[in-house]
């Protein structure tokens, strides 16, 4: 036994006359009673090293304790109330292992399912702290947007059809991302024609019209998809990218903005990744019509091309720094 109930009741009415000595022999015989789960062997100096009695007044303290506590039967002392909890003990082992083996099973069910949870919501950009509750987890999932499985490109499987490749096997799905991945030479190619050579009599470019509930999850999702394949540094969930989705800032908006907060960046000799707060400056300073706390609502502006926007923000570096270095000079006249 690792433990024993001990019931102070009980105890203080049986030991109250107890001198100090009697009372700390009879608890450590009790201890090594419950501890072997059988009687006392019936040999006075092995109890009374067992029990550290030393002295004569300490070892008369360890008779005058086995004589009224303890019944010498078959050359061992016995203690009634003692085997009683023994058995009470051994009767509630199996109980007491099922139970064990109960809360194993629920503590790895649950550490299962917060696995799954926070998988599901970083498919859809969301990465909440590593102590968020459970429950909150899955209230965070129900409302998040779903994403739509990626159709497969492998022709179906027919007996006619040819043997199966890596483009799908049974082990291995067409596409290893929960997202659809739009093809590069496509969006590279309809970037340049949207951005790099739009004519400068082209008209301004207009707002997509505002997205509601779930449709604004679902378009900072394409945004922040959009923008982290070219190593800008988004989560779905940042304020910013949520106010691009409500305003309808367009892909051809998005990408412009992060080119120009490329250029500004190496410019700088700055090697930080591109963050939601640049970005969010930047597409304020083209016009898009975001609402932002901190930023006043911009007017539409005519759309500039990719030479144009970095002319732009080139001359604004410039007089920026200048105005710095007048300012210098000032100080030091």
């Amino acid at each position: 036994m690792n433990y024993f109930e001990h019931h102070i009741g009980d105890y203080a009415a049986a030991t109250s006359h107890l001198t100090l000595l009697e009372d700390a022999c009879y608890s450590r015989l009790l201890r090594r009673y419950y501890l072997e789960e059988e009687p006392l062997p019936a040999d006075h100096r092995q109890l009374a090293r067992l029990v550290c009695a030393r002295t004569d007044e300490e070892k008369q303290a360890l008779e005058d304790v086995l004589n009224e506590f303890f019944i010498l039967e078959d050359g061992y002392y016995i203690n009634k109330r003692a085997d009683q909890e023994i058995a009470r003990f051994r009767e509630g082992s199996d109980e007491r292992e099922e139970r064990r083996l109960n809360e194993k099973e629920r503590q790895r069910r649950h550490r299962e399912e917060r696995k799954a949870l926070f998988e599901q919501l970083r498919a859809v950009g969301i990465v909440p702290p590593y102590d968020t509750p459970t429950a909150t987890l899955r209230t965070m999932l129900a409302s998040a947007p779903k994403v739509a499985a990626p159709e497969s490109r492998s022709e179906p499987v027919t007996r006619m059809s040819q043997p199966v490749t890596r483009d799908a096997t049974a082990t291995q799905a067409p596409f290893p991302y929960p997202i659809p991945i739009p093809d590069i030479e496509e969006e590279s190619s309809s970037i340049e024609n949207s951005i790099c050579v739009a004519p400068k009599s082209v008209e301004p470019e207009k707002a997509l019209p505002p997205p509601q509930g779930n449709a604004t999850q679902s378009r900072a999702l394409e945004l922040t998809i959009l923008l982290r394949k070219r190593g800008a540094s988004l989560q779905a969930s940042n304020p910013h990218v949520q106010e691009w989705a409500k305003s309808g800032v367009s892909d051809a908006t998005a990408l412009q903005a992060l080119e120009i907060a490329e250029q500004r960046r190496a410019n700088q000799g700055n090697a930080q990744p591109i963050n939601a707060g640049l970005l969010n400056a930047i597409i304020g300073d083209l016009g898009s019509p975001i609402q932002s706390p901190h930023r006043p609502t911009f007017t539409a502006k005519p759309t500039l091309n990719r030479q144009e926007a970095l002319e732009a923000s080139n001359r604004r570096v410039a007089e920026e720094w200048l105005a710095k270095r007048q300012a210098a000079r000032g100080v030091h006249a």
